[in-house]
């Protein structure tokens, strides 16, 4: 699935932003916030002028500090379908980043 995609970059390339911010998202659709906050905060870190991510990590940080967790928080994730799809083509790491 996925997650296992966004690893198998990860091991080609590890400071992928993408391809942890995509498992940021993921851990958080699993009920995750911990996981999804450190994952989109270490994303960030790693490409600080991605707005897309540093909106991710903002909203994954309130959603975390909410007491009653209901509700997943709003992410502006419209990239991660095209991100998603680039992925699949095999053996091309880098074509991820060509969506974001």
């Amino acid at each position: 699935g996925a997650q296992s995609d966004y690893r198998d970059v990860l091991q080609a390339e590890p400071d992928h932003a993408v391809a942890i911010s995509n498992l940021a998202l993921l851990a958080a659709l699993s009920g995750e916030p911990e996981r999804a906050y450190e994952l989109a905060r270490r994303a960030s870190a790693l490409a600080p002028a991605d707005a897309v991510l540093r909106a991710n990590r903002d909203r994954l940080a309130e959603w975390r500090a909410q007491p009653a967790r209901d509700q997943l928080p709003q992410l502006p994730c419209d990239s991660v379908v095209v991100a998603i799809a680039k992925l699949r083509v095999p053996g091309d790491a880098r074509a991820l980043g060509a969506a974001w």
